[in-house]
């Protein structure tokens, strides 16, 4: 039950990191993306292929620290290292599709598959697995 728990709280917790850091970023580097919403599938792509420097790095930052807070946060409620690889390989899952969906540059597409791999294998690392269970049958 805690693995499930780490799971779902580690997910959420990616994607809330996440979008504060973008949040963040699109106050710092407004970019067309923000009429989006009301553009189609293609003025949307072209938007995004205009963002400056600085708000492509904030996506960056974005994926690398979604993921090692998710990273953190299953390890620390579920304390089993699958279930926290779990969480980030969903988080790097979305980051890929993101890739692949927007048109972005070479480099930024490598970090968006490095970012929150890295960042969630620095996660899992800052918390400590739970000890194995202690064999109870075994005998004195």
């Amino acid at each position: 039950m805690r693995a499930f728990l780490g799971i779902v709280a580690g997910i959420v917790v990616a994607l809330v990191v996440a979008s504060l850091v973008a949040l963040i970023g699109g106050w710092l580097f407004p970019t067309p993306l923000h009429q989006a919403v009301r553009m189609t599938p293609e003025g949307a792509r072209s938007a995004f292929g205009d963002m400056p420097l600085g708000a492509r790095l904030t996506l960056v930052a974005a994926w690398f620290l979604g993921a090692l807070a998710a990273g953190v946060t299953a390890k620390a409620v579920s304390r089993r290292r699958w279930a926290t690889w779990v969480v980030i390989v969903l988080f790097s899952l979305y980051a890929i599709f993101t890739v692949l969906l927007l048109p972005m540059p070479g480099w930024l597409q490598a970090l968006g598959i490095l970012a929150p791999l890295v960042g969630g294998a620095l996660g899992d690392g800052l918390v400590k697995a739970a000890p194995p269970a202690p064999d109870i049958l075994a005998a004195d």
